[in-house]
């Protein structure tokens, strides 16, 4: 299972939430069958629900995080839970494209460099509080800093990484946030930023060290404290139930041509690929229940 803990410096000027997301993000190119890259941008966009998850406080409440931007990935989608559950979706996972000249992945260009990032957060009120920005760069960390910077007035320091193995498992992923508290000063921020910008590429540091030890390079300077950790790991709450549900919903007229169309009706969960299927026999019934209710 994934890991998730959480702290702050012992002065209290910043706190952090660190994901591992190695075996989340496993289980997502598995699911989504993903080339090298789109690994690497579903699995940064998965940690980074994985870390905005932890806000979540009521049984029900979901956050869901998409990028549309205008490279060829498509759109991609991440769900988390108050259960640190996550489960993610992206429309083009077999695209590959070339590598950048450092030899690292490009996923800002298999993103696009211009789009859109929106943030959905539902606390099962009547409107979900929603929050839109602008892509920035298409390599998702930058992105989600700027979301923070300008949406929410937070100065944050962000990192995200994925490091896919030569038999293209994931070897290492997970992601670091550290925010400033209220009333810190511009120079504090600003020496923490210039500590973890002089430190090794943070996919190598999740496959060569341990979490503590990750921590105490960023917090080079300072003395941190763990408050809390937990378990995270990919799951899909899609159910036969909920499919019938939804096929009811979708009227009448629709379930006929569905039913004229095809000898048996399959739906696919678009997050973990599970297939439900159904006769003309099954959406006969759904229609007539649709009618006795109306």
């Amino acid at each position: 299972m994934s890991r998730i803990i959480r702290g702050f410096d012992r002065s209290l000027r910043f706190r952090f939430i660190f994901a591992q997301t190695k075996e989340i993000v496993e289980e997502a190119r598995i699911i989504h069958q993903t080339s090298t890259t789109a690994t690497a941008a579903i699995g940064r966009l998965l940690t980074q629900a994985v870390i905005m998850g932890t806000e979540l406080k009521g049984d029900k409440d979901s956050l869901t995080l998409t990028l549309q931007g205008n490279g060829p990935a498509g759109k991609l989608i991440a769900v988390a839970d108050s259960h640190h559950h996550v489960k993610g979706y992206l429309e083009h996972p077999e695209i590959e494209i070339p590598s950048r000249e450092d030899h690292k992945l490009d996923v800002g260009a298999f993103i696009g460099h211009q789009g859109v990032l929106s943030v959905v957060r539902d606390y099962g009120l009547k409107e979900p509080y929603q929050a839109k920005s602008p892509i920035v760069s298409g390599e998702i960390a930058e992105d989600f800093a700027y979301y923070y910077a300008n949406s929410e007035q937070i100065p944050t320091f962000l990192v995200l990484g994925v490091l896919v193995d030569t038999d293209y498992s994931v070897k290492a992923a997970g992601g670091l946030l550290i925010q400033a508290m209220p009333g810190v000063k511009d120079e504090e921020f600003s020496d923490l930023e210039e500590c973890v910008h002089n430190l090794p590429g943070f996919s190598n540091l999740l496959a060569d060290l341990s979490m503590e030890d990750i921590l105490s390079r960023y917090f080079a300077k300072m003395d941190f404290e763990v408050l809390a950790e937990d378990g995270a790991s990919y799951h899909c709450d899609c159910s036969e139930e909920k499919v019938r549900r939804a096929l009811k919903s979708i009227g009448n007229d629709e379930l006929k041509s569905l039913q004229e169309e095809n000898e048996n009706t399959e739906v696919v969960c678009e997050f973990c690929n599970t297939k439900y299927s159904y006769t003309k026999e099954d959406l006969q019934i759904f229609m007539e229940e649709r009618g006795t209710k109306e």
